[in-house]
Formats: structure tokens, sequence, C-alpha cells
């Protein structure tokens, strides 16, 4: 026998929003030092562990593009990006940046960066067929 769900109540959850200067408060106070968490859209998420294949694939990808750009970028590996337009604080496998170093001592400045992960998340703008009814 199914149960019909129909007329059943749910609750609904609404999670906390955080901002980047909330995240790097917490970042400050040490609060989330023995987390492994990324702000992406304004939710602190907890990032994956990543398997030995992962690992090794960022390392060569990362060691190609050191070859091939050589002094023109620098190649961040597994190191925050700031993105203030969605309120994310990203940590992907690979960041293509500007060589100057002495930038980051007080932003992420970014150029391209590459996330290898054997499932992918959407954790950009909706598509339009999403939220439409049939």
């Amino acid at each position: 026998m199914t149960q019909d769900y129909s007329k059943e109540k749910f609750m609904t959850i609404t999670t906390a929003k955080w901002s980047l200067d909330e995240y790097h408060q917490m970042i400050a106070a040490n609060i989330l030092a023995q987390r492994r968490v990324e702000l992406l859209n304004g939710e602190i998420v907890e990032m994956a562990p990543e398997g030995p294949d992962h690992a090794q694939i960022s390392t060569d990808a990362a060691d190609y593009l050191r070859g091939l750009l050589g002094a023109r970028a620098l190649i961040r590996e597994a190191k925050p990006i700031t993105l203030p337009d969605s309120n994310s604080e990203p940590e992907p496998d690979i960041a293509i940046a500007h060589p100057r170093r002495e930038l980051y001592r007080t932003r992420h400045p970014l150029l391209i960066c590459i996330t290898s992960a054997p499932s992918c998340i959407n954790f950009g703008t909706p598509s339009e067929d999403e939220g439409k009814t049939a």
C-alpha cells in the first residue's frame, strides 16, 4: 500500500545566509578552523574529501598549466577566490591568476578557475525551466 502525501503538511526550512564579511570574521575567530568549508551563494558548505585520483588529476593539470603559461600567470591550487557578486568564496582545484603575488595579501584576484570532480553541482543561476509547472 502506498501512502498519499498530497495532504501531508511539510515544514519549510529557511537557511541563514552569510555575507563575505561575516564568513571572514568566522575564519579570523577560528570558528571554522577544524572544518573544510567554503562559502557558496551565502551558505557555508562542507567540502567533499579529495580522493587520490582527483588529487593527481589536479596536480597534473596544474603542472601542465605552469609549463604552458610560465611567468605570465600564477597557478594557485586549492586556494580561496572571492566572488562578491555571488557572495561566495569557493576553493577551486586550480585558479589561473594574475602573476603579481603582492595582490594576494589583501584579496583573491582571479583570471580563470578550474574544478575537476566526478560529479558537478550547479551553484549558478537557475535555468529558465526551473520553477515552471506543467
